[in-house]
This record gives structure tokens, C-alpha cells and sequence, in this order.
């Protein structure tokens, strides 16, 4: 609280002391006929001002000491909402875990975004690689780290040098969304095909 409070307060003490002096010498002159009752009257108001003074000043020192108790939990709440504001503005700035380019923007002023929604997709700089289904016959003699030489139809004239990264541990058709079920009672052997990751 204030200090000028504590200050004040300290000063009507010592006024309420002089003023108690003054009412007990004052009472014992009366008594003696010493004093006119005049006098003692005017000592006896002066203490009980005193004390008037006294007890005000200790109301104002302990209103001062309840008001900065609310304003410590006041700048608890405030510091406590600035925190969650600062953590829900951090959410605001999306890092791109690479290098890359923005493909397929979907997200306009004004846009409401909901958790999970997909906002753009990146295409990285720097990782290239093709899928290549292979027929299941064909995975013998193909494996992780082995050399491969990639042909496009988009760039007929040239050929890409990559390695193969890995190789599927089960075929396109038991990760799609929707399985074949053979429960025809067909027992005709149908070949599957398996993706081959090959880096560029």
C-alpha cells in the first residue's frame, strides 16, 4: 500500500499520544482546581479527535492493504491471459517441416479454419522420388540401396539415376480404402502388385 498511508498514520499516533499527555495532565489539574473545566474540556476533545484521527487512518491502511491484495490476483489473471494469448498467437505461425514449394492453396481471407483441416500441400526442393509398381513375380531380385535407372514418358529423351529406398511390405490392394474380398469362390491366382520407392 501507499507509504504517504503509513506515513499519515504514524503521524497521528504521535498526535494521539501528545493529545492522551495532555488529557491526563490536564484532568489532574482540574481535579486540583489548578484548571478551568474549560481547559480540560478542550484536552479531553483533542484526545478523542486523536483517536478519531487514529482509527481513520487504520480503516484507510487496511481498505489500501485489501485493494493491492485484488490488484495481485488482478495481475495474476492478467499475466495468466497474456501467456495463453501469446501460446494461441504461436499457433498462428505455421512452419513447413522443409524447403519447398505451396501447391493446392485452398485458405482466402477471411477463411474459418478448423482443426485437422488440410490448408496447403508442399512439394520439397530437395527429396524426389518415383513409386513404381512392380508385379509380385518381379521382387526377387529387387531390394533397399540397390541401383535403379528411372525412364518417363514426360522426358523420353533422357533417364534418371536413383536407388531404390524401400520396398512395400505388402501389396497396393491391402492399403487401399476398400479391399478386394474374394469370397466368389474364385480361386484364380490374380498377381499383385507391390510399390517400389526409387529416389531420384
Amino acid at each position: 500500500f501507499p507509504v504517504t498511508i503509513e506515513v499519515e498514520l504514524e503521524k497521528a499516533q504521535a498526535d494521539l499520544f501528545l493529545a492522551k499527555e495532555n488529557n491526563d495532565r490536564g484532568s489532574s489539574l482540574v481535579l486540583n482546581h489548578q484548571a478551568s473545566d474549560q481547559e480540560g474540556d478542550q484536552a479531553k476533545g483533542a484526545y478523542l479527535a486523536a483517536q478519531a484521527e487514529v482509527l481513520a487512518m487504520q480503516e484507510s491502511r487496511d481498505e489500501a492493504e485489501k485493494n493491492v491484495s485484488v490488484g495481485e490476483h488482478q495481475l495474476e489473471v492478467s499475466q495468466a491471459n497474456l501467456k495463453t494469448a501469446e501460446l494461441n498467437l504461436s499457433y498462428t505461425q505455421i512452419y513447413a517441416p522443409t524447403s519447398g514449394r505451396l501447391s493446392q492453396l485452398t485458405l482466402r481471407p477471411g477463411s474459418i479454419v478448423a482443426t485437422g483441416d488440410s490448408l496447403v500441400a508442399l512439394v520439397e526442393d530437395g527429396s524426389w522420388w518415383v513409386e513404381v509398381n512392380y508385379k509380385e513375380t518381379q521382387l526377387g531380385s529387387i531390394h533397399a540401396g540397390q541401383p535403379a535407372e528411372i525412364h518417363m514418358d514426360m522426358y523420353p529423351d533422357h533417364s534418371f539415376k536413383g536407388k531404390v529406398m524401400e520396398v512395400s511390405p505388402s501389396s497396393r490392394a491391402t492399403f487401399s480404402l476398400l479391399p478386394p474380398e474374394n469370397a466368389t469362390g474364385n480361386w484364380v491366382k490374380v498377381v499383385q502388385r507391390y510399390p517400389v520407392k526409387v529416389s531420384l
